[in-house]
């Protein structure tokens, strides 16, 4: 007569596999966050914008240059512009008027920087600045959804140090915005294969 097998209890090897696993998944979600926030740093805000998405931009505009870039590193560069404010200049507090501009802002104020856009751009600025793909954010609510039309690139840029040198990939999806130049944002999405957001 056959007797039934009593079901066998995980054991503690099975425990021990199990807490390791999880102990990888934390470290490993520990390391991407740390990589995150080096980004989020200060220092992260002098990281330049990469020379050949730029070229991609200016390409795409039928420009040589942009006509302002109001967040730039220093008064020379390295974005072509005709203007360019520092941190100094403040860029925040003053107009922008009805010129074609470059914004790459420091992340750790994304919010305010998008908002001025929104606002110079409501005034009759043609503006393209290069943001994080944070979708579900406030800022994203409030300054580009339904105000801007918006291009997410296909792959993690890598940014440049201010020596020109290339840093490793950013750990995060970044997107162009461009409020008030349509045909722009629709050519940059063919040229740069990204997808296109149209503001409704």
């Amino acid at each position: 007569m056959n007797q039934e097998e009593p079901q066998r209890r995980p054991g503690r090897p099975r425990k021990h596999a199990d807490l390791r696993a999880a102990w990888r998944a934390a470290s490993a979600a520990h390391r991407r966050r740390k990589k995150v926030a080096a980004y989020h740093m200060h220092l992260s805000d002098e990281w330049c914008t990469p020379a050949a998405l730029l070229t991609s931009i200016l390409g795409a505009a039928g420009r040589e240059q942009f006509e302002l870039d109001p967040c730039s590193p220093s008064n020379s560069g390295p974005v072509a512009a005709d203007i360019h404010w520092t941190k100094e200049d403040d860029g925040l507090s003053r107009p922008w008027g009805q010129r074609f501009v470059w914004c790459n802002p420091p992340y750790s104020r994304v919010s305010d920087w998008t908002a001025k856009c929104k606002d110079e751009a409501d005034r009759g600025a043609q503006v393209v600045a290069l943001v994080f793909s944070k979708t579900g954010t406030r800022w994203w609510h409030q300054n580009v959804s339904g105000c801007a039309d918006v291009v997410l690139l296909p792959r993690r840029l890598k940014f440049s140090r201010s020596d020109g040198t290339l840093a490793s990939s950013a750990p995060f999806d970044s997107a162009l915005i461009v409020w008030n130049h349509r045909p722009l944002a629709q050519r940059l999405a063919g040229d740069l294969k990204g997808h296109l957001i149209l503001r409704l």
